[in-house]
């Protein structure tokens, strides 16, 4: 079982399509990419154990995981507000049922900025896999269907590399079967 994975609440409001235009949220500075697998829950978790998680799956999409890095180092490492502007947690472009993926751990995650490899990796390289974390989040929350976990991200975000999202960007994320994203960046 994961014994140190982090938690992030979100809001609707944060959630927005996977093709659009986001416009930076006003006073953001260092605004981040992380391309993540998300798993949408289709039946209640409570104390489930990790053999038995897979069953409250109902699909997986493809997410990226937008995050200011000055909010989140300059207010207590506040993860909820670096993670939570309108438009910062863009889905899908649709749900895939796990019948539908021969194996989950092929997907290849791949995050591009202006056409420069940003972000490369299969799921199968996640530290924490998606039954330990079902297990793990559901032994402190209730998780409900239609709840959605986000699953981490490979190397290569702007934290490591100093080189964030600004206006006239364009952020093109990919998962496979999962499909693509692709966000044009403007100033908010």
């Amino acid at each position: 079982m994961a014994t140190s994975a982090g938690s992030i609440s979100r809001r609707v409001s944060n959630i927005s399509r996977a093709s659009s235009t986001e416009g930076l949220a006003p006073g953001s500075r260092e605004v981040d990419y992380e391309v993540e697998l998300a798993v949408v829950l289709c039946r209640d978790a409570w104390r489930v154990e990790a053999d038995r998680a897979l069953d409250h799956v109902g699909g997986y999409c493809l997410s990226n995981d937008f995050t200011d890095r000055y909010w989140q180092s300059h207010y207590a490492g506040q993860w909820v507000l670096a993670k939570s502007a309108p438009g910062f947690g863009p889905l899908g472009p649709w749900l895939v049922t796990p019948d539908e993926i021969p194996e989950l751990g092929d997907i290849p995650l791949e995050l591009h900025v202006n056409g420069r490899v940003r972000q490369r990796a299969r799921v199968s390289g996640m530290v924490f896999k998606v039954p330990e974390l079902i297990a793990y989040l559901s032994s402190f929350f209730h998780l409900r269907a239609g709840d959605v976990i986000t699953t981490g991200t490979p190397a290569g975000v702007g934290l490591a590399t100093g080189e964030y999202l600004k206006p006239g960007d364009r952020v093109v994320a990919s998962a496979g079967v999962l499909g693509v994203q692709r966000i044009d960046v403007v100033a908010g």
